[in-house]
Parts: C-alpha cells; structure tokens; sequence
C-alpha cells in the first residue's frame, strides 16, 4: 500500500533576479579595462590662417600610387620604404596620393614619419 503525502513544490525566488542583474552589471563595468588606442595626431591649421611661404629647396615629395611608392624621384621598394625615409632629412614634406590607395599604406608611411619633426600636407591627386 502506497502511502501518498503532500507533494511540496519547490519554487525559486524571483523578486531578487533583478538586483542580482544590476549588481553583476556594475561589477562587470567596474572591472572591465577599457583600452583606449592613441592613432596619429594630426595638427590642423586654423581656419584664417595665412599660407606660408616656403623654399621648395625645403620641402620633400613623396608620392603614393596603387603600384609603387616615390620618395624624391626614386620608386622605392616595400621593404625598403622605412630605411629611406630615416635617410629623407626635410622639415616639410608634400604626400601626393593617388585616389586609388589604400588607407592602410598612407597610415604605414605616416606611422614611419612619425618620429621626426616633420609638418606634413597631404594631397590626393586625380
């Protein structure tokens, strides 16, 4: 003979899921660490600046096309395109890029320029 109880049902408490929530939020926020990436810095001229008079003895020209990358007037290979901008000795330089480069190689000439006292204009070339 089988003697039947009361069955007790378990229930779980739900009225406290919400704060339960909340507080693994702020515990996740407060220990996350947020990276902040530095990119380049580019210094704008002001908007009623006069230009500036410059010697073209002064500025170097680099050139950026789909193909191939001129410092000077020399096409310089990939692998070599940092050793000669160490050697590239100006305190302006004029970047023309054709509009068919990648931002990517425009960003890697920038980055190799970035040690040196340099001001830097950019121009797209049609």
């Amino acid at each position: 003979m089988k003697i039947k109880g009361k069955r007790i049902e378990a229930e779980i408490p739900t009225a406290s899921q919400s704060d339960i929530a909340f507080l693994l939020i702020i515990f996740f926020l407060l220990t996350a660490s947020f990276t902040v990436k530095s990119g380049i810095s580019l210094l704008y001229p002001e908007k009623n600046a006069l230009p500036k008079e410059v010697y073209l003895k002064e500025i170097g020209n680099i050139k950026i096309t789909k193909d191939k990358i001129y410092i000077g007037n020399k096409a310089i290979e990939e692998k070599l395109i940092q050793k000669a901008l160490e050697k590239f000795d100006y305190n302006k330089i004029i970047i023309n890029i054709e509009k068919e480069v990648k931002y990517g190689r425009v960003v890697k000439i920038l980055g190799y320029l970035h040690g040196k006292n340099t001001e830097i204009s950019l121009r797209v070339i049609e």
